[in-house]
C-alpha cells in the first residue's frame, strides 16, 4: 500500500508508474473514441491529471508534442517574475501553495537559457573603476568572457554600444510605424546620472536612447544601459569611462554603422543630463559643488 511507503521518493515513483500507464490507457481510449483527424492521429493530448493525496495535490505532467505554448507560458512567467522582482524562493514558496503553477526549476532553467541567448549577443564586460586606465582598455579589447578579478568580481558592467545598436536596428525598421527608414540618421544620445543606493552607496550609469523616437525616449525602457559602476559622479573616474567608449563614439560618428543586412546608417551624436553632470563631464565646478 502506498501508505506503507516512507520516503517521498518512493511515493513519487509510485505515482510515476502509475502515471505511465493511465497515459497509455488514455491513449488507447482516445484512438478507440476516434478522436483524431483524418490521418488518424490524435487531436486531443494529455496535459495534466490531478490527484489528492492526504490533502496534498499530485499533478502527473504529460509531455505535448508541440511544447512551444508551453516555452510561450514559461517565458512570460521569467518576464513577470523580473518584471515584478519576484525572487527564485518567492516563486518556489508561491508554486508549492499553487500546484498548477509550472515547477520553479523548469523556471530556473529557462531563465539560465535566455540569459546564455542575450550574451552571445550582447556581452557583459566587468571592470574595476579604481584600476589603471591600461586596464580597462584591455577589459574593453577582451574576447573573453566576463573578467573576474582575483580580489574582487568588480564594481563596474559595460555593454558594447555596437552589439546593442546590431540587436536594436532591426527592431526600430520592423516596428510598425517603423522608427527609422533607409536613409535616415539614427540621432544617438548619450546621457548619465548617479544616484544613492543605501545611506554608503552610490551608483552610476551610463545610457543611450535614439532621439528618432521622438517622446517615446522619456520612457524607461527606452533608454539602453552601456556602463554602470560603483561610485560617485567624479570626472576622474567619468574620464576612464569615455576612455572605454571613445574609439567606438569616433568610429560611429565619421563612419556610421552597417547593420546585419549590410545597410549603412549615418550616426548622429548628442549628449544630455543634469547640470552638475554637465559640468563634471566638462571638467567644471557644479554649483552645488
Amino acid at each position: 500500500p502506498l501508505t506503507t511507503i516512507q520516503t517521498i521518493s518512493g511515493q513519487n515513483k509510485r505515482f510515476a508508474s502509475l502515471g505511465r500507464e493511465s497515459g497509455k490507457a488514455i491513449r488507447s481510449l482516445i484512438k478507440k473514441h476516434q478522436l483524431t483527424d483524418e490521418t488518424n492521429q490524435p487531436i486531443i493530448h494529455i496535459h495534466k491529471i490531478e490527484l489528492d493525496f492526504n490533502g496534498e495535490s499530485i499533478i502527473l505532467t504529460y509531455n505535448l508534442p508541440d511544447n512551444k505554448n508551453e516555452l510561450t507560458k514559461i517565458d512570460a512567467i521569467v518576464r513577470a517574475c523580473d518584471e515584478s522582482l519576484l525572487a527564485r524562493d518567492g516563486y518556489r514558496r508561491l508554486a508549492a501553495v499553487e500546484a498548477f503553477l509550472i515547477r520553479e526549476y523548469l523556471i530556473a532553467n529557462r531563465r539560465v537559457e535566455i540569459t546564455n541567448l542575450i550574451n552571445k549577443d550582447l556581452r557583459i564586460g566587468t571592470f574595476n573603476i579604481n584600476k589603471s586606465d591600461n586596464d580597462l582598455l584591455n577589459h574593453l579589447e577582451s574576447d573573453d568572457g566576463i573578467i573576474v578579478d582575483e580580489a574582487e568580481i568588480g564594481n563596474g558592467a559595460y555593454r558594447s554600444i555596437y552589439t546593442i545598436l546590431q540587436t536594436l536596428i532591426p527592431l526600430w525598421k520592423e516596428s510598425s510605424p517603423a522608427i527609422i527608414n533607409s536613409g535616415d540618421t539614427l540621432k544617438l544620445k548619450l546621457g548619465g546620472d548617479g544616484r544613492n543606493v543605501g545611506r554608503k552607496q552610490s551608483h552610476v550609469m551610463m545610457t543611450i536612447c535614439l532621439l528618432n523616437e521622438g517622446e517615446e525616449v522619456l520612457k524607461p525602457e527606452h533608454q539602453y544601459c552601456i556602463c554602470l559602476y560603483v561610485g560617485r559622479e567624479k570626472y576622474d573616474d567619468l574620464a576612464k569611462i569615455g576612455k572605454l567608449f571613445q574609439h567606438q563614439l569616433l568610429d560611429l560618428q565619421n563612419n556610421g554603422i552597417y547593420d546585419k543586412d549590410g545597410n549603412h546608417w549615418p550616426v548622429e551624436l548628442f549628449f544630455s543630463g543634469d547640470w552638475k553632470f554637465m559640468y563634471i563631464i566638462m571638467g567644471l565646478n557644479a554649483p552645488n559643488s
